[in-house]
């Protein structure tokens, strides 16, 4: 078996390779910044530093959400290799979204704490007497820095 191990940096990549090569896998570390994607015709081929990327029997993620928009077509690409894939498509956007988990596991019945989801303060506000105390509010970050840039 070869496994690929896909992370932002070698501190992170390594530990996961040497993992599964004490267990008989053969694993090797890539840089996802190394790593492109081409179509040609009806395929998007996916290279390492201008070569063919060979074929892996499973291939890891170890990196942060905010790559997801490059990583869903790397999934999909990895995909149709037939290798097993850590994440499917879409998996690794809504694993790190965590508004969206809730709505997820809300629609198949899976009991979560009384989570509300905004897109602004100003609906927060008109619903904060009918919040109880104490209560935990999360600020997305990555929405501020949308915002911020829209302005």
């Amino acid at each position: 078996m070869r496994a690929l191990v896909i992370a932002e940096k070698k501190a992170q990549g390594e530990p996961f390779v040497k993992s599964l090569e004490e267990r008989g896998i053969r694993a090797q570390y890539i840089r996802v910044s190394r790593i492109s994607l081409v179509s040609v015709e009806n395929k998007t081929l996916i290279k390492v530093k201008g070569k063919e990327l060979p074929r892996f029997d499973a291939v890891f993620f170890q990196v942060r959400p905010s790559l997801a928009p490059f990583l869903e077509p790397l999934i999909e690409a990895f995909k149709s290799t037939g290798a097993f894939l850590s994440a499917t498509e879409s998996s690794f956007y809504s694993s790190f979204n965590e508004p969206y988990q809730f709505v997820i596991l809300a629609m198949n019945d899976v009991p979560t704490p009384r989570t509300l989801t905004s897109g602004s303060g100003k609906s927060i506000e008109k619903i904060s007497s009918k919040i109880s105390y104490p209560l935990i509010l999360q600020y997305l970050i990555l929405q501020l820095m949308l915002m911020l840039k829209h302005r």
